[in-house]
């Protein structure tokens, strides 16, 4: 399926930082290029992102955003502008009706157990609420930064130079300080899931019992937060050699700054919920989740009978297996535990499971683990053209694909096939016409280039979202503007033009500029497939 995405910009108040943007400058611009690109904005800088040339800029009281956006944008020096987005954590409303900790043995946590219960050496950041590090399920756990403990822990010092003042046990960026502490309850519970104490006669077990916890808190006590400090968050966690993140949070808006965060950080692998609005990610991305590339596995949630939950978002070319994410108990913030549900709940399994395999191979990379965690789940029938594995989470299968051992089972039985990671949608190649108006492509279309290696079947599908679904049916939704389909018998080229509807065209005309992410997912031979691209169009001429 081929889904393309318009959000309309600026985004309102509460999706993103009234007064803040995020600017990329182009690889050529120097100090002064990219002075005088905020002073010709009427911007101020704010703070360095761990990227290059990505940083927070500060629109001034009174000034209009989007005019500060728009100017960036149009400013040769700048590769883009994006709002300041939020992120909010995917957990949902629950009760307590299932039994205790059932998703541990629906993973065959135990038996992963018998070959590894984990080890310090693998570290999980935990980007979200905080964590309560006094609760006796977790403090064992928690990870200490090595260029801050001890004497220098509390001394007031920059001690290791990555510009947080005595960052011992991570960082908070809502409060400013070396204290993430969870006011929420969101961050303790999937903090808990991927590694609480094992086996110390208390509490609840995780599906690591001993990696290192590195909280990371990002989101308020609601539940909420800002785009620039998520992307600070991810460049903590790689720089101080995090194996693992585990991203609870979404948004429904593509941003290419915390895109091109995570293509930076390639040896971190991105755990990331799938989203709790029983949506198709192809018609309704969630991002992290969306982001197709090769450090990320979204995660939807499933039941205790192996069904896909009523509210988990699923995807067959964007969501990579499902783990248990109904009324699961894990610690609860301020002492004991509590049963949640939700996404946010199921990528804390994978992260997880992830943690166990770092610590068994200490010299396994991303695309091992990634490898081994799709192609050890275990097939189960609702996953089946939902997710790309079809399957879920299974840790000791994991385990076993990656020391290279064949599935369990009865020995006569049919092998199962290995799951196709979403790499593989590499194989699909995208061509869009950049840069042009929207009036030229009202007039034209859109025109893609879509490439397979071998036979190939793909559904296509246009879809405005955001903003502007909301300013065409009055709410926040997704609009089908277009249907496609393309299937070629051998290997190579076809192109297609995709038509905006009139009413989408007046639409996006009011945004000032409209950006597209261009999705391509389907069948290619006998495996899934797809691909990405973005496109920015502007409302001149």
């Amino acid at each position: 399926m081929l889904a393309v995405l318009a959000a309309a910009q600026p985004a309102a108040a509460s999706d993103a930082a009234p007064h803040e943007l995020i600017v990329r400058f182009e690889p050529g611009a120097g100090t002064a290029d990219r002075l005088d690109a905020r002073r010709d904005a009427g911007v101020a800088f704010g703070q360095a992102l761990p990227v290059s040339g990505l940083q927070v800029v500060e629109v001034p009281d009174g000034a209009s955003a989007a005019t500060a956006e728009s100017r960036l944008d149009r400013d040769r020096r700048v590769a883009y502008a994006e709002p300041n987005l939020e992120r909010r954590a995917t957990r949902v409303p629950n009760d307590t009706s299932f039994s205790l900790e059932w998703g541990l043995q629906s993973i065959d946590a135990p038996e992963a157990w018998d070959v590894t219960t984990g080890g310090p050496a693998a570290t999980v950041a935990v980007i979200d609420t905080g964590i309560d590090s006094a609760h006796p399920d977790l403090a064992p756990n928690l990870w200490t930064n090595p260029g801050e403990s001890g004497p220098t822990a509390s001394n007031g010092i920059d001690d290791d130079g990555d510009g947080l003042v005595d960052d011992a046990h991570g960082w908070d960026w809502v409060a400013g300080d070396a204290t993430p502490a969870d006011q929420n309850g969101h961050g303790t519970h999937v903090a808990g899931t991927i590694d609480a104490r094992g086996d110390d006669g208390t509490g609840v077990a995780g599906v690591s019992w001993n990696a290192g916890l590195m909280p990371l808190r990002v989101l308020d006590a609601s539940g909420s937060g800002n785009l620039a400090n998520v992307i600070s968050a991810y460049g903590y966690a790689a720089g101080h050699g995090a194996a693992v993140v585990n991203a609870s949070y979404g948004g429904t808006e593509f941003s290419r700054a915390e895109y091109d965060t995570i293509r930076s950080a390639p040896g971190t692998l991105i755990v990331a919920a799938a989203g709790n609005t029983g949506a198709d990610e192809a018609a309704a991305p969630e991002y992290p989740c969306a982001y197709d590339l090769p450090n990320v596995i979204c995660v939807a949630a499933t039941d205790e009978r192996d069904a896909l939950a009523s509210f988990s978002n699923f995807g067959a070319a964007a969501v990579d297996l499902g783990a248990p994410g109904v009324q699961i108990l894990s610690d609860r913030a301020g002492g004991g535990s509590v049963y949640m549900s939700g996404t946010s709940m199921a990528s804390p399994h994978v992260a997880g499971t992830a943690a166990l395999l770092f610590a068994h191979r200490p010299n396994a990379s991303v695309a091992d683990v990634k490898q081994a965690i799709l192609n050890g789940a275990d097939p189960v029938p609702a996953l089946a053209g939902r997710t790309v594995s079809g399957a879920r989470l299974d840790a000791r299968g994991a385990l076993d694909r990656l020391d290279g051992l064949p599935p369990r089972g009865p020995a006569s039985g049919p092998s199962r096939p290995a799951a196709s990671p979403r790499s593989t949608s590499r194989r699909v190649t995208l061509g869009v016409l950049r840069h042009k108006s929207l009036r030229w492509v009202a007039r034209h279309g859109l025109r893609v280039k879509v490439g397979c290696p071998m036979s190939c079947r793909l559904a296509i599908r246009a879809v405005v979202s955001g903003r502007t679904a909301q300013a065409l049916r009055g709410r926040r939704s997704t609009v089908t503007v277009d249907r496609r389909h393309v299937r070629l018998a051998r290997s190579g080229k076809k192109t297609l033009r995709l038509r905006l509807a009139r009413r989408a065209v007046r639409a996006l005309r009011r945004t000032g500029h409209v950006r597209l992410a261009v999705i391509a997912a389907g069948t290619v031979g006998h495996s899934h497939a797809g691909g990405t691209r973005s496109v920015r169009l502007t409302t001149h001429p």
